[in-house]
């Protein structure tokens, strides 16, 4: 029957179905946090050097992105926030998503959608296609 993966914020439930292991995450895009925090205590230097060469007022968005990304990845993998968020790697400029001390490498699709941001981690070549999204 496959695989059911779920995510949610104040105003968004997100269910994702696959016919294989899927990890799915969502955030509201104005979400406020504490972004040089997390940037710096989870993030790869590569991750780091890419974000702080941005303007001020992109910061926040671009941590919230790669955070989304990297959850939606360690919900594939049934493990711990905490404990493996600062082991993922997102490969910037591509759709790719690795843990390489456990071997993984995802595909990783990520959109906005209208006030949310959107990822989804999947073992699964999608192409060019794109998830269906359904609101109600």
């Amino acid at each position: 029957m496959g695989h059911v993966n779920f995510s949610h914020c104040r105003d968004g439930l997100l269910i994702g179905w696959s016919p294989k292991n899927i990890g799915v995450d969502i955030e509201r895009s104005d979400r406020f946090f504490e972004a040089k925090k997390i940037l710096n205590k989870f993030f790869t230097s590569n991750e780091k050097k890419f974000i702080l060469n941005l303007k001020e007022d992109n910061i926040n968005s671009e941590v919230l992105k790669l955070w989304v990304r990297k959850e939606a990845a360690i919900k594939w993998q049934k493990g711990s926030i905490f404990n493996d968020l600062s082991k993922w790697t997102y490969k910037l400029d591509t759709n790719t998503i690795e843990n390489k001390s456990a071997g993984y490498s995802l595909n990783s699709c990520f959109m906005k959608f209208e006030d949310w941001y959107i990822s989804i981690a999947c073992n699964i070549n999608s192409g060019n296609k794109k998830p269906i999204i359904c609101k109600y």
